[in-house]
């Protein structure tokens, strides 16, 4: 009975070994990529971006030539009554904060905040005092602050050149109510009203408009579904993949066989 019980053993951990794993990862140079996804979202979902003329008289307007300006998607917070705010990050870690109209602002790195209008520009401070901005404003823009704070991100994978993620950031509180949406035949079930998004050249959708746009395939819809629901992601390029509870299951037998049969030998 040790002898089987060993066998059956050996069995197991082999077979969950012999599972082509195929891990899905981020592909090179992730963090460019977890940028794109930030900013493609800010810019859809948060806050409507600045315009190419609006960032460009901004940039040609900036009276420090040695210290060009930059503004990025997801550092820009939004127009308010003609003025638009804007997030200049410096590169130190530490974190700090500003209070303003009995606002806290924080970010977890050091920063100036800048506000531009009709060729004149203001820290944050001065533009409520100037009456730019309002309590109102500075409402929205620390719970913007506090978004852009907090950011995590799911990755599923590439299909037909589209990144699937779910990615959290910005300033949404979904109500925790269970979603059904069918796409291309396939019921994808949802926690609540966050659906997965769909990136592709600097554009955003959700995955059930990202269907309709055309961007995948019932193919891929297919491979992502039973990525989603079962844990199965097969590699396009190979047709390898991984049921990850499979192999789980397999080890934990083995472990289970290998405690049975150390009790039957006291």
């Amino acid at each position: 009975m040790k002898k089987l019980f060993s066998i059956l053993t050996v069995i197991l951990l082999l077979a969950a070994l012999s599972i082509p794993v195929c891990a899905l990862e981020w592909p090179e140079d992730p963090m460019d990529l977890q940028r794109d996804l930030r900013e493609a979202y800010w810019r859809t979902y948060v806050v409507t971006p600045l315009s190419a003329e609006m960032k460009q008289e901004i940039e040609d307007t900036w009276p420090d030539k040695n210290y060009p300006i930059a503004i990025y998607d997801i550092f820009y917070y939004g127009e308010y009554n003609g003025a638009h705010v804007f997030l200049d990050p410096l590169p130190i870690a530490d974190s700090t904060w500003i209070e303003v109209g009995g606002y806290v602002l924080e970010w977890s790195s050091a920063f100036y905040v800048h506000v531009y209008r009709n060729g004149e520009f203001l820290n944050i401070q001065e533009a409520y005092a100037k009456e730019w901005l309002t309590e109102q404003d500075l409402s929205k823009i620390s719970l913007l602050a506090e978004s852009s704070n907090h950011w995590d991100e799911e990755y599923y994978g590439e299909y037909d050149g589209c990144h699937v993620a779910f990615i959290y950031g910005g300033p949404f509180n979904y109500p925790a109510e269970e979603m059904l949406y069918t796409i291309g035949g396939y019921t994808f079930r949802y926690p609540d009203h966050h659906q997965l998004d769909v990136y592709k050249d600097g554009q955003m959708m959700n995955l059930e408009k990202a269907y309709e746009a055309g961007w995948l395939s019932d193919a891929a819809v297919a491979r992502l579904w039973n990525y989603y629901t079962n844990g199965v992601y097969e590699n396009p390029n190979t047709g390898d993949g991984v049921w990850m509870p499979v192999a789980l299951l397999m080890a934990s037998g083995a472990a289970l066989l290998m405690i049975i049969s150390r009790k039957r030998t006291r």
